[in-house]
């Protein structure tokens, strides 16, 4: 078959399906160009040499020296033009008979806002250039990069805070994946396992098994193992191992929905230390409380079924009268603690206190069974030479505390050794100014061993029995002034003689949270 030739373009074809057309001669100078192109650049006109109106960038090396566009006859034409803002046109170069070169361009436009920016609409370029489509599709690609990027920044915020929640989580969390390798630690996790958190990221279950296993105190028999951990349900699922240094460990397991691991250790000593003091509480109070009840109730068993002289009931009677005055008074304390416990200070009266006038309160409010009745002393002068002596406290409790006192400092003076009430001036373990209240006496004192443990409930110096007493006073004379923000001081030797300072700040430590923390109300320390 004879070879067919293409159709040609006269020049208004040319315009219509080439809007963006440029014509040069071989000079470089505009002979014609497109409705759109004189659009964009209002100022180009035939004759004028497009290199001053359009920046050649394809091909390379064409000019205002170099204007020979035929040799580039079919080669790719990327022009830009100077105005601004400026058009990129991409298309081919088609050499014409006469030398000329016709330069078949189209505007390269991306996204719907550049042709409000170049003042164009859609009747400004050729139907077959689909811009319709291709800006929709560049607004598509644009808008799914957009949720990409807005999707990933939410990941990475989500992460953070997972990050934050891990790191501050009290107890250890680890994270294996599919392949049981560890991706996901946080610090509660090496600290339980005493390795850096970094060391530890990175290895497999079995590894981790082997740590968890070395910390196992010698006293657990059940052994942790990675075969035993992959298990579904695993035989340790719930339960509490004990670590070494005393330490109980509570270890759950999870599947993960990617098939990986959460293993879960939760540090619960102080549950079973807390369980262990309740137990040890009751069983004590129990004791203790049995003790009186026994005799109250085999003294009236006595009476009931027995017929004694009056001097013999009178002291049957003066017996259950001092079990239940006894009773009273531990069922009593045992309830201001409970309540101390319970309020944490919140129905504490924190105000501006005389320490002199307190301690004068405290001995005129006290009677000791012997009409015996303490040496109240003045306040030391050189206390007094930076102004009046105040301090902040709770009256009624500072009150119950110095009772407290009064009655150990007689009951543990059975020789009739004198009880003394002073105030002195020092400092707190923070370094604040303080009021100390003191009781001393001159009774049986106290072994290094007992004071040790003076501040433990039910505990007593005299074990006997012969002196009276519940061993909750010192414990919650302890409690009362801690609340308030001081200390309490004990000093004591055997056969010498204790001496209990209460220290009552100048004023309150710096707290977070609002004044309930401390029971101070708002015109509280402003008082008298």
């Amino acid at each position: 078959m004879p070879e067919q030739l293409a159709p040609s373009l006269c020049g208004d074809r040319v315009a219509a399906a080439f809007p963006f057309y440029l014509h040069v001669d071989p000079q470089g100078r505009l002979i014609s160009c497109g409705a759109s192109l004189k659009h964009l650049v209002k100022d180009l006109q035939p004759g004028a040499a497009i290199h001053e109106h359009i920046e050649i960038r394809r091909p390379r090396g064409l000019g205002a020296q170099q204007t020979d566009w035929r040799r580039y006859e079919g080669s790719l034409c990327v022009l830009r033009t100077q105005h601004k803002p400026p058009v990129m046109l991409r298309g081919s170069v088609l050499s014409q008979p006469d030398g000329s070169a016709l330069l078949l361009c189209a505007a390269i436009i991306t996204e719907q806002s550049q042709l409000r920016t170049h003042g164009l609409g859609f009747e400004h370029f050729a139907p077959h250039d689909a811009l319709g489509d291709m800006l929709m599709i560049h607004q598509t690609m644009k808008m799914s990069l957009d949720d990409a990027v807005q999707q990933a920044a939410r990941l990475r915020q989500r992460s953070a805070e997972l990050e934050t929640v891990l790191a501050l989580s009290p107890q250890g969390i680890a994270y294996f994946d599919a392949n049981a390798v560890l991706k996901i630690a946080n610090q509660a996790l090496a600290d339980l396992l005493v390795m850096p958190r970094s060391e530890l990221l990175g290895l497999d279950l079995e590894q981790i098994a082997e740590l968890c296993q070395a910390r196992l105190s010698g006293q657990e028999s059940r052994r942790i193992e990675a075969e035993v951990l992959r298990a579904q349900p695993s035989p340790l699922q719930g339960q509490v191992l004990r670590f070494a240094g005393q330490r109980m460990v509570r270890l759950d397991l999870q599947p993960a929905p990617d098939a990986g691991l959460v293993l879960h250790l939760q540090d619960v000593t102080q549950e079973f230390e807390v369980d262990r003091m309740k137990s040890e509480f009751l069983s004590t109070a129990a004791h203790e409380l049995r003790t009186p009840m026994t005799s109250v109730h085999g003294f009236v068993e006595l009476l009931l079924c027995g017929r004694y002289k009056a001097e013999r009931q009178q002291e049957m009677f003066e017996a259950i009268h001092r079990q239940t005055g006894r009773l009273i008074e531990m069922v009593n304390q045992l309830l201001d603690l409970a309540r101390i416990e319970a309020r944490q200070g919140e129905d504490l009266e924190i105000r501006s206190l005389d320490p002199e006038r307190l301690l004068q309160d405290a001995a005129q409010a006290f009677c000791a069974p012997d009409a015996r009745v303490p040496t109240l002393l003045p306040l030391p002068a050189q206390d007094m030479l930076d102004g009046p002596a105040r301090l902040l406290g709770d009256e009624r409790q500072i009150l119950q505390a110095l009772s407290n006192l009064l009655s150990n400092a007689f009951k543990y003076s059975p020789q009739g050794g004198e009880v003394v009430l002073d105030a002195r001036r020092g400092l707190l373990k923070d370094g604040r100014e303080a009021w100390g209240l003191r009781v001393s006496d001159q009774g049986i004192g106290m072994t290094e061993s007992q004071l040790s443990r003076v501040f433990e409930r039910f505990f007593r110096a005299d074990p006997s029995g012969t002196i009276l007493g519940t061993g909750l006073g010192m414990c919650l004379v302890k409690e009362l002034i801690e609340l308030q923000g001081g200390e309490v001081e004990v000093q004591s030797q055997i056969g010498q003689g204790t001496q209990v300072t209460l220290w009552l700040p100048l004023r309150l430590a710096p707290r977070s949270g609002d004044s309930r923390s401390l029971g101070l109300r708002a015109d509280a320390t402003n008082r008298p």
